[in-house]
């Protein structure tokens, strides 16, 4: 089976949107982890061999940085990286609609598919 029929397109575009926050949260720790430091980004380019600007970038929001880059920049602030996936498993659908009515005399239960006719 074909990837994309695994899971409904509303299931990826969740995955893809936690992936990108958890990206961007840990971008956020690191950059909070240099400036809770003391550190300059220039303290972090001569720690890493790097320029300035080449920090900065990592630093930008729209910046997408390899992983060797996000251990690199870990290293230099002191940041133990720990990593982990947890398998996505897709919302249950919501359980159909029920009502209870009678019919001569009879409780019957009836769902959102049940046919109800209405006789004079």
């Amino acid at each position: 089976m074909p990837i994309e029929d695994r899971y409904a397109s509303e299931d990826f575009d969740r995955i893809a949107a936690s992936n990108y926050a958890d990206f961007l949260d840990l971008k956020h720790a690191l950059v909070f982890r240099r400036q809770k430091e003391g550190l300059t980004v220039e303290d972090v380019a001569a720690f890493l061999g790097e320029q300035p600007q080449k920090i900065a970038e990592f630093e930008n929001y729209y910046y997408d940085p390899k992983a060797s880059e996000i251990r690199n920049y870990a290293l230099a602030v002191a940041v133990e990286l720990q990593s982990h996936g947890t398998a996505f498993v897709p919302p249950k659908p919501e359980e159909a609609f029920t009502w209870e009515y009678e019919h001569d005399g009879v409780l019957n239960e009836a769902t959102e598919e049940t046919s109800l006719s209405y006789v004079e």
